[in-house]
């Protein structure tokens, strides 16, 4: 009983380092090189049935945004996979993100897809974010953008994302991460 006592708990530290791990700071990941930017045959003007971004007009604010984009479609660690290659039927964007100046949530997020800015869902409950950072105001930091299925062409395309501060002022956001639909 002791042996199986000893197996669950290195379980368990390993399930909870594994979601830790998922924590990591991500302060401008490396840009993309030059000619890789998004395709300029296919650009996405509008999508219609995702909620216009609420950083339309504000000014994009200096210093280092404080979120960690985990995931695009079913890539995780996006921002050190790129291009990340997405199904065209499962585009979500997937992180959490804070207003690290007010030491609180921000006041939304918007991730760009080539340029043009969208309301992601933002308040899911991180507990993990909380916990790892010792702000038990981050708990409720996650966000989550689903595109609807074909509603972004295939080919190359680039995502920011931005994190609006609490004020609703000014923005901030991560070099671009490039992602191809297939």
């Amino acid at each position: 009983m002791v042996n199986t006592m000893s197996k669950a708990g290195v379980a368990c530290v390993g399930v909870v380092a594994l979601l830790l791990s998922s924590c990591k700071l991500v302060r401008n990941p490396p840009t993309a090189e030059a000619g890789t930017a998004a395709s300029s045959s296919s650009p996405v003007t509008s999508i219609a049935s995702l909620p216009k971004g609420q950083t339309v007009g504000l000014p994009k604010l200096k210093g280092d945004a404080l979120l960690n984009l985990e995931r695009i479609g079913e890539t995780w660690s996006p921002t050190i996979k790129q291009p990340v290659a997405v199904a065209a039927d499962r585009l979500e964007f997937y992180g959490w993100a804070v207003d690290e100046a007010a030491k609180t949530l921000a006041a939304g997020v918007d991730i760009t897809i080539d340029g043009v800015p969208y309301s992601a869902g933002y308040g899911i409950f991180r507990g993990d974010v909380a916990d790892y950072l010792k702000r038990p105001a981050y708990k409720d930091s996650g966000f989550l953008l689903t595109v609807p299925a074909g509603a972004v062409t295939r080919g190359r395309h680039q995502a920011t994302v931005r994190v609006v501060s609490k004020d609703g002022k000014g923005y901030q956001e991560i070099a671009p991460v490039l992602f191809d639909v297939k």
